[in-house]
């Protein structure tokens, strides 16, 4: 079970010739996990991206909106990314998405910070004919200032492929 923020902790002050003091649990959060985050999502659906060469990362087509967010800056101006306007942090950054194309069609999604694909991100799925496959996967990055995320998307084949949701989360560890 999770410390209630009214629980005690017992520190030793090194201010105070290391005496120790009873310190609330919800006090020292700010210190210990700034907790900044944000969400984008697709607020649309059934937009389009062009695949002109086969297993060739482009940038995925979406419309998003921002969803929760507690930090200014992580800015959202673009759609589809995410840009860190603060100093250099580390986050897990997720991404759930779904997606169609051609039946058998191999989907290969991968994060990109400014503008280049992070291989170590890469998830994939195989398109079936009747519904969008979904993938997701996470990572931990350290984003410079002004640094920008977004996500990218390849095909095995010379098809278009339709996104159908995205959701992208950012979480400062």
């Amino acid at each position: 079970m999770a410390p209630a923020s009214n629980d005690l902790i017992t520190v030793t002050d090194a201010s105070d010739s290391n005496s120790t003091k009873n310190v609330e649990v919800g006090s020292l959060s700010a210190t210990v996990y700034s907790g900044a985050y944000v969400e984008i999502y697709d607020f649309t659906g059934l937009e389009v991206t062009a695949i002109g060469s086969a297993n060739t990362f482009v940038l995925l087509g979406c419309g998003v909106t921002r969803g929760a967010s507690n930090d200014a800056n992580l800015a959202n101006t673009v759609a589809g990314r995410v840009t860190n306007n603060g100093v250099s942090r580390t986050f897990i950054i997720t991404y759930y998405v779904s997606a169609s194309a051609s039946n058998n069609n191999n989907l290969m999604f991968r994060l990109a910070v400014n503008g280049n694909t992070i291989p170590y991100s890469e998830s994939d799925t195989i398109v079936t004919t009747t519904k969008a496959s979904s993938v997701s996967n996470s990572i931990i990055y350290t984003l410079g200032a002004g640094h920008y995320v977004e996500l990218y998307v390849a095909n095995s084949s010379v098809h278009n492929v339709t996104l159908e949701h995205l959701n992208l989360i950012f979480r400062h560890i």
